[in-house]
């Protein structure tokens, strides 16, 4: 894609961006950039078919759309490039990072050839597959983006029955519906041994016939090279879809990062509140084991009701409580998996919104924008049975 960059441009972002794939035209040639980026306060008489606003200041992250008057606020530079490549390929839901070593992993998947497998390494909950739909939106592939989850594929042993996950899985490579689609295998790592047969059977079938056929982005939270080491990973299917390997870093990596997306998932919580200075220590001092969403679940259950909520702020009690109540959760479910423990989440968050509101269900539907009926069914799974002043649920 060609950029044309207008204003105040910090010199490290025009070279990230180079880097990441972007064209930086000169002005002798702004005529035809497909986005225009005016940084500062300027207002560019320039016309393109995308144009952002965008001002770097060591400041509070602007969740502000891209397409209002108000320009949108980076952290650094690295924040900047981040924002602009997301927005130049037409993702509404930006890729957040001011980590040069996330923001180069993001380059290397951008700068991958039309239709070049990719295999994503990374922990749980470090945003995979918004990688693989940044892939996507910025591929060449004109058909959708398909997610398959390889971790709902059961069984070790081929069957004349197969299952939705597994019935998608074995067809990526074969059926005409999938071409030109990008296809996202999603724990590709967790397929048994059958089952990856089965999948790099299909992919072969495509490619035997000489058809266009799907993208495949897919990802592992284990070494899938040190799993064909050990016999525990099809060879042939790692080298079909490990063609280039991205190394996403874990959010205890990345620096001010958990500043940055605290904020961000605050604002999008509730507007009105903010962290004090503690909070965001208090943050940063946590590992995060499960990574960003991790962090978004944590956030999202202090915007509810935060010590502070009368003076509209979340202070460091708060997130000290959350981490207690969060590592309580986990050794009561040791093997659970991050679907089991998001459902608790969500359930912990219905039950403080009721809590705030004094009992009033539909008062706390609408604040969390659920119906009734789903908010009676989340508090029963958390076995609450009535409210107090309340008869029942």
């Amino acid at each position: 894609m060609r950029v044309y960059l207008d204003g105040d441009v910090p010199r490290e972002v025009a070279a990230l961006l180079s880097g990441a794939g972007f064209e930086i035209l000169s002005r002798g040639d702004c005529a035809a950039a497909d986005a225009v980026v005016t940084f500062g306060d300027s207002s560019s008489a320039l016309r393109a078919r995308r144009h952002l606003r965008l001002r770097v200041a060591a400041r509070r992250y602007s969740a502000s759309d891209a397409e209002s008057d108000d320009a949108q606020v980076a952290e650094n530079p690295v924040h900047a490039a981040t924002l602009i490549a997301s927005w130049c390929v037409g993702r509404r839901a930006p890729m957040l990072t001011g980590n040069e070593a996330t923001f180069h992993a993001i380059a290397t998947a951008l700068t991958a050839a039309p239709g070049e497998p990719i295999l994503l390494e990374a922990e749980t909950g470090t945003g995979k597959e918004m990688v693989a739909r940044l892939i996507h939106a910025a591929s060449e592939q004109a058909g959708g983006f398909v997610a398959v989850d390889c971790s709902m594929v059961e069984g070790e042993e081929p069957r004349e029955s197969l299952t939705p996950a597994e019935e998608t899985l074995a067809a990526v490579g074969g059926r005409e519906a999938w071409s030109g689609k990008t296809v996202y295998l999603d724990n590709v790592d967790e397929l048994s041994r059958a089952m990856q047969a089965r999948a790099l059977g299909a992919i072969r079938a495509r490619a035997q016939a000489g058809e266009a056929g799907a993208r495949y982005v897919a990802s592992s939270h284990r070494h899938l090279g040190e799993m064909v080491r050990r016999g525990l990973f099809n060879r042939d299917l790692h080298d079909a879809l490990a063609s280039r390997i991205v190394i996403l870093p874990a959010l205890r990596h990345r620096g001010a990062d958990i500043s940055l997306l605290a904020r961000h998932f605050l604002a999008l919580s509730d507007a009105r509140l903010s962290f004090t200075p503690g909070a965001l220590r208090a943050l940063s001092e946590y590992p995060f084991p499960g990574n960003v969403r991790e962090l978004k679940n944590l956030v999202r259950r202090l915007a509810i009701v935060p010590l502070g909520a009368s003076a509209g702020v979340v202070d460091a009690p708060d997130v000290r409580e959350q981490i207690i109540v969060a590592a309580r959760q986990k050794a009561e479910r040791p093997r659970a998996g991050w679907r089991a423990a998001v459902e608790a989440a969500n359930r912990e968050i219905a039950l403080r919104t009721v809590t705030a509101f004094g009992g009033d269900i539909h008062a706390a539907a609408q604040r969390l924008g659920l119906s009734v009926s789903t908010l009676r069914r989340s508090l029963r799974s958390a076995k609450v049975v009535a409210m107090p002043g309340r008869r029942g649920l």
